[in-house]
Parts: structure tokens; sequence; C-alpha cells
């Protein structure tokens, strides 16, 4: 399937859909839906919303305390 973008453009269905976001300052973890359907998200990300708008770049081994950090406030 496609998604429909904010700028009207369509762009592929990612089949793993974040299921939880939290964001601290300008870092965005999102926890990804890969088939359980409840509880909390077996796989996280990590992205800097300020310096990388559309989410290209993931962060978690460049920023391992800021993704501990979040991952440990869902749980």
């Amino acid at each position: 399937g496609y998604d429909r973008r904010f700028d009207g453009r369509y762009k592929k269905s990612n089949p793993r859909t974040p299921q939880v976001v939290i964001r601290r300052g300008n870092f965005v973890l999102r926890g990804l839906h890969c088939g359980a359907e409840f509880g909390l998200p077996a796989e996280f990300e990590l992205y800097d919303v300020a310096n990388d708008p559309q989410e290209q770049y993931e962060l978690s081994q460049s920023e391992p305390e800021t993704f501990r950090s979040l991952v440990a406030e869902l749980r």
C-alpha cells in the first residue's frame, strides 16, 4: 500500500507502523508494531526531528544514552 504525505505525494507504506511515540527535546523514540497486538513494542527507533524532520537517519547507535533513557521511560 501507499500513504499520502503532507505534501500530497505518495510513499510506500511501512508494514512496521509506530505503536508508541515519545519525544524529549529534539529526539523522538518510535516503538514499532511488529505483529504483537498487546504490550510494549519489541523494536524501537530514535530520530532527531530538528535536524532530520523526515526521520531518515536512525540514531540509536550514535546516541545510546538518549536511546536507553527513552526506552526506560516506557518500561
